[in-house]
Order: C-alpha cells, then structure tokens, then sequence
C-alpha cells in the first residue's frame, strides 16, 4: 500500500470514529480511558498537533453551548446519585425512586431533569424522578453543582413500583 493511500485510509477512519463519538454521547472520557487509554481530548490534542506539524492553525469551538450545559449537569446528577446509592448501600441492581428540591438559581439542573430524564433514570435505575421534598425512609445529600444548590434523595423502589 502506498503512503497516499495509507493517510486517506487512516484519515477516513479518524472521521469514522470522530463520527461514532458524537453520536454516542452515553461514552464518557472515563470508559474510553479505562478500557482503551485514551479519550475524547486525546483525539482533539492530537489533531491540533497534526495540524500544527502540518503547518496549520487548528481553532477550537471552547463555547458551552446550554444543550452542552445541560448534558454535563445531566452527567454530574449521575454521579452524584451513583454516590449517594453507594452511601445508602444499595446493591447494583436495586431500583430506586428520587426526588429533588433545587435551592435559588437551579432552574438550570431542573432543566438537565426535564431534558435528561431518562438517561439520568437509565443510569440510576431510578423508576421516579421527581421534584420534591425527600424522602423520610431513604438516604438525602445536598449537592453545590456549578455553583447551584440542588438537595438529592432516594429510597430503594418499593415492591410494586413505588
């Protein structure tokens, strides 16, 4: 094979897996980092230095756009959920209700819930995810999250769903 093919072949498969990526946003830089050693910003800085040795200039987009905004928000509730279920002790594969009650100036982690409700629930396996006080029978925590104050609470589903 040669060298001009070898790139085109090596060019169409970076934007194959540039592609994949962006459409799976479930992937996060942890999973790739663990399982294959390196990540989404590895991608993007060897890019930059292809095209820099390359003699070009490679700009990047760095805005937070607010669909961005909430994803990230929609990942950090995740995290913080997966938390709280470890510091309750649930086991892996019990199904937990959750409620929420946002302090002053959260409407944006409101809107990660309306907007990423379900993968939110899919990760957690939160069979209910609802504004609300908490719940007296379950574990709570107070989050600050980009500066906004959320308070979380769950409780193990009951049998039957709730």
């Amino acid at each position: 094979m040669d060298d001009q093919t070898r790139t085109e072949l090596e060019a169409a498969a970076f934007r194959g897996l540039a592609a994949h990526l962006r459409k799976r946003t479930d992937v996060q830089n942890i999973d790739l980092m663990n399982l294959a050693g390196f990540c989404r910003n590895c991608l993007s800085k060897w890019y930059r230095a292809a095209a820099e040795d390359g003699g070009y200039v490679a700009l990047l987009d760095m805005s937070i756009t607010p669909e961005l905004r909430a994803e990230g928000l929609g990942r950090e509730l995740v995290r913080r959920l997966q938390d709280l279920r470890r510091e309750a002790e649930l086991d892996v594969s019990d199904r937990i209700d959750v409620r929420y009650v946002l302090g002053d100036g959260a409407e944006a982690i409101g809107g990660a819930f309306a907007t990423h409700g379900g993968y939110i629930a899919e990760e957690t396996l939160a069979l209910l995810i609802e504004a609300g006080n908490g719940f007296v029978d379950g574990a709570t925590s107070k989050a600050t999250i980009d500066g906004m104050d959320v308070v979380l609470s769950l409780r193990k589903t009951r049998s039957g769903g709730r």
